[in-house]
């Protein structure tokens, strides 16, 4: 209904929060709303929402000024579809032959409450495809073409182990200056 009723040219931070078990995503209506409001959302976080990946793709679509995304999904409760999924990452990952979702993204951060498939070498490409050493050539030439640096990555799950060797590689970026957390049932792992 907000959506619907609003334009908000101004919006740089946008945090969509529901208490309600039944709550779903308004795809159209939110994608109307950004469009309409011609905003530069900065940061976006999801607290409490059922949302497809596929949704939550084509939110960003209309996004590209995100810097921060938070997916917090500690706080929802009855049934619900988790947007953290393999689709979501790969989503996410820089190509070099295409413009990628959200190419300004500064930090990522997801807590993942639901048990569903999720690819830790997928997430683990997509994370080292935003890495560029600060001051490196890449980072330069990355810069000119629009798409930033990650510079911090937390990744929680609720239901499931961390395996450590598996997140090794962003063990190694860490030491070169992002900022990685990567944590189970297990305890936090990087």
């Amino acid at each position: 209904m907000v959506f619907l009723s609003f334009s908000f040219p101004s919006l740089k931070e946008l945090v969509v929060q529901s208490e309600m078990e039944t709550s779903t995503w308004p795809a159209d209506a939110f994608k109307s709303f950004v469009t309409t409001s011609s905003c530069m959302i900065t940061t976006f976080t999801l607290h409490g929402l059922s949302v497809l990946d596929l949704d939550l793709v084509a939110a960003l679509q209309v996004m590209p000024s995100i810097l921060h995304l938070n997916i917090d999904e500690r706080f929802t409760f009855g049934l619900h579809r988790s947007p953290i999924t393999s689709h979501l990452i790969s989503s996410l990952q820089h190509q070099s032959t295409s413009f990628p979702l959200a190419p300004k993204l500064h930090s990522l951060c997801l807590f993942s409450k639901y048990e569903v498939p999720f690819d830790d070498l997928t997430f683990i490409s997509m994370v080292e495809s935003r890495w560029f050493k600060p001051g490196s050539a890449l980072s330069a030439a990355m810069f000119s073409m629009g798409k930033a640096c990650i510079r911090s990555v937390v990744l929680k799950f609720s239901w499931r182990k961390v395996d450590a060797e598996i997140y090794q590689p962003l063990q190694n970026l860490d030491t070169e200056g992002l900022r990685v957390v990567v944590a189970g049932t297990n305890g936090v792992h990087v």
